[in-house]
């Protein structure tokens, strides 16, 4: 559920990172950037391009990913976008098996902030 008091009418969005997709178990861990689109209320027209960074780090045998970056056109251009993604427990061993890591998913908060 989002909340917005200069957009009421923002009730949710879709985010970019959502599905499957084959990456290295070294690529788990490594910094990227990229631009991504956000689909709001689910209506492909209300959408925002995400610029974003991306770093990694582990605490405690748990993964954290933190993206952040500028929404640079559309719905909130200018606003602030940060994500954060807790993997708890990732059996990165599981890489060297014959059947590799399977599954990597967490707990996600986003905040995204208009000034």
């Amino acid at each position: 559920m989002c909340a917005s008091l200069t957009h009421p009418a923002l009730t949710s969005f879709t985010p970019p990172l959502t599905g499957t997709a084959p990456v290295s178990c070294d690529g788990i861990l490594q910094n990227s950037s990229g631009l991504r689109p956000l689909i709001w209320n689910g209506v492909p027209s209300m959408t925002s391009q995400w610029s974003f960074t991306a770093s990694a780090t582990t605490v405690n045998g748990t993964h954290i990913h933190t993206a952040q970056g500028p929404i640079t056109s559309g719905v909130l251009s200018g606003a602030t976008v940060v994500k954060q993604q807790a993997i708890p427990n990732t059996d990165l061993a599981a890489c060297d098996s014959a059947g590799g890591l399977l599954v990597s998913s967490g707990p996600t908060i986003w905040v995204i902030t208009q000034t």
